[in-house]
């Protein structure tokens, strides 16, 4: 608290707004992210109420969207939080996973919940002439060398990063693709080989090269689709037990659609139409002696 009255005195700076987070006890959750901020300071309005209202006494506190739900709150219900009672005033959404998985309190109640008197996990400030920034920043750390400094710009930065991540995901997710591709083929192709003897026959009863392609085509389209299936199911069952275990459930929420669905579907058969085209094209160019002598 005395950095932040003292930052708060320098003539550049408009605002300094203090916050403290920890994991505080919840009956029915393991995990939960309590923010303590002053409820009048600039920083809370991050926290944009969609129900109730904001905090106005100690022992107020808003919820996430995320938390209101699994925890079953709404407004005006009470919440045990660390050896003491609070009321849900409000309900909040930021977007941002775990801060909507927690919940918000007054900032001396988290001082208090948390056993750090006069301390904060770090201060929001405000400056009247942002063109000062770097000014502010070497005048904080010169005179608290243990305090560090980050500029609101510098969030783009950790965006950027984040889009990097988003490319190597995508990547990742490119070559899993290239690789289920390959698979496909290979398993058409030891198909071909264990039943070259009985394509031999076929042929040497008459059926074309166009034929057998479409068979050998068909199979691995089935293949693909059973694959496929399989794949959503599994999927779709692992983020319900994800969901069901508290601290991930807050954390990670699945959206499905039809839209995506389809699209994994059709990605799947793709990659079987692919996959099929060398072993159906080795099947319609054996020839049927060669075939029928295979062991």
């Amino acid at each position: 608290d005395r950095v932040g009255r003292c930052v708060a005195g320098l003539p550049e700076v408009e605002y300094v707004s203090g916050l403290l987070f920890g994991v505080a006890a919840i009956p029915g959750t393991p995990y939960f992210l309590a923010f303590g901020m002053e409820p009048t300071g600039f920083a809370i309005r991050h926290f944009a109420i969609t129900e109730g209202e904001r905090i106005r006494a100690p022992k107020d506190i808003i919820l996430g969207r995320i938390a209101a739900k699994n925890l079953k709150k709404k407004i005006g219900d009470s919440i045990q939080m660390s050896g003491a009672t609070y009321r849900v005033v409000g309900i909040y959404e930021t977007g941002i996973g775990y801060e909507d998985a927690g919940g918000v309190i007054a900032l001396s109640e988290a001082q208090r919940t948390f056993k750090k008197p006069n301390q904060v996990s770090f201060f929001m400030v405000k400056l009247k002439d942002t063109s000062k920034a770097d000014l502010v920043r070497a005048q904080i750390e010169s005179r608290w060398t243990q305090v560090a400094v980050s500029k609101s710009t510098e969030f783009a930065e950790k965006t950027n990063d984040m889009q990097s991540f988003r490319s190597m995901a995508s990547a990742l997710s490119f070559l899993s693709i290239l690789i289920g591709g390959v698979g496909i083929m290979n398993a058409m192709l030891m198909s071909v080989f264990e039943r070259t003897r009985e394509i031999g026959t076929l042929r040497a009863l008459g059926w074309r090269r166009r034929r057998v392609v479409g068979m050998i085509v068909r199979e691995s389209l089935a293949l693909s689709f059973l694959s496929g299936l399989a794949g959503i199911v599994l999927g779709v069952g692992l983020g319900y037990l994800l969901s069901l275990e508290p601290t991930m459930g807050a954390m990670l929420k699945g959206e499905y659609s039809w839209r995506l669905f389809a699209q994994a579907m059709g990605i799947a058969l793709v990659l079987g139409g692919f996959g099929a085209l060398y072993p159906a094209w080795r099947a319609a160019n054996l020839s049927p002696i060669e075939a029928l002598r295979y062991e």
